[in-house]
């Protein structure tokens, strides 16, 4: 058979699309120790690419893998960056936790927030110190213009 043999590892062994109407994993922060942010998400998502792709379903019929084109990711690629989100059974064959993969998007836009805000931040600051030294050369035209010209319209 083409299809891997059940990996006792696992609680719960299904081929084919599972449907359902909602899934809950633990994630309480009192089964949790060592807890730390994600560091480097930017840069480590940055060397993965999303992928479009068609299952081998002709080597691998017992899979049940969906028809047509599919996306997703390279498991093989994602352990490169992120080895806890993949998973190998005893023959090999690698898995994507993609539920778990939301922790590190999630904390990629976090960080992508954090550039961006700072960015605005230093923005802001230039363009408020331009404005004050654009004033200062306002300020001494004005007044180099209103002594040669005291009753312009803009002298007081």
């Amino acid at each position: 058979s083409d299809l891997p043999s059940v990996n006792t590892s696992y609680k719960l062994y299904v081929t084919g699309n599972i449907h359902a109407t909602g899934t809950s994993t633990s994630s309480d922060m009192r089964f949790k120790k060592d807890i730390r942010t994600i560091e480097n998400t930017l840069d480590l998502l940055s060397r993965l690419e999303g992928r479009r792709f068609t299952w081998r379903n002709d080597e691998f019929p017992d899979m049940e893998f969906s028809e047509g084109e599919d996306i997703g990711l390279i498991a093989q690629e994602l352990e490169e960056s992120f080895p806890e989100l993949v998973t190998t059974d005893h023959q090999g064959y690698k898995a994507i936790d993609y539920a778990r993969l939301t922790a590190v998007l999630l904390q990629a836009i976090n960080d992508l927030k954090k550039e961006k805000d700072e960015d605005i931040k230093n923005l802001l600051e230039q363009k408020e110190r331009e404005l004050y030294d654009l004033r200062l050369r306002n300020t001494a035209l004005e007044s180099y213009l209103c002594a040669q010209d005291p009753d312009a319209n803009f002298c007081e």
